[in-house]
Formats: C-alpha cells, structure tokens, sequence
C-alpha cells in the first residue's frame, strides 16, 4: 500500500502540472485564434476552473506523499525491508527518501500551476498589431 502511495506522490503531481501547463496553452490558443473582436471562449472562467483541479490534484499528490512519510518515520536512507510485515516488504529508507523528495516537488508544482493560472488571467493573452 506504501509503494503505490509513494508512486502517486512522486509522480502525479508532475504529471498534473504538465497537463494543465498545456491545457492552459492550448486554451490561449483556442482564445487568440478566432477571428474577430469577440470570442465565444469563456478563458478566464476556463483557466480558473483549470487553475482550480490542477492544485487540488497535486494536493491530493502531497498528500499521498505525506501519508508515506508519515508512515516511515524514522526510517534511514539505507534501511532494507522490514522483517515480520507480509509481503511486499517495502524498504522503509527508499520510501522515505521517495516521499520526501515528492513533497518538495509538489510544493514546487503547486507554486508554478498557482502562478501559471494567475499570470494567463492578469496578462493580455491576445495583442493585434
């Protein structure tokens, strides 16, 4: 059960940044490539809503990451699988290791999803020459 939390933490959170990161993308796209003054696309609802799933994602991702690390508390880098526990026996020290690692890199991808959403509402998307 460890294992797949620590995967989740690790490598969810990437993953959601990398999906709203380009659904933002796309989105500016779909915006500033209509014709004519008025655009049917409701972007800034769009990208809040975006903004929105994405952090609540990759809380969800820490989260995961943070039940693993609070699991394996006091576990050191090099401790092996622990005896008496059924199987799998999960090596306490890389999941420790993982977990950690996985919360810094959430935080970081929180922060860039977050600041990504605000930049694409207070910025001008669109400029004619």
């Amino acid at each position: 059960m460890l294992n797949r939390l620590q995967w989740v933490g690790l490598i969810a959170g990437a993953v959601v940044f990398a999906a709203a990161h380009l659904a933002g993308f796309w989105l500016t796209q779909a915006k500033c490539g209509q014709p004519g003054p008025e655009r049917d696309l409701r972007f800034d609802a769009a990208i809040i809503a975006l903004t929105t799933v994405g952090c609540l994602a990759i809380l969800g991702s820490a989260a995961a990451a943070a039940i693993v690390f609070r699991s394996t508390r006091g576990a050191e880098p090099g401790d092996g699988p622990v005896e008496g526990r059924e199987r799998p026996l999960e090596p306490f020290g890389r999941l420790q290791f993982f977990s950690a690692a996985a919360l810094a890199a959430n935080a970081i991808f929180f922060m860039i999803v977050l600041l990504n959403g605000i930049g694409a509402i207070f910025n001008v998307a669109c400029r004619t020459a």
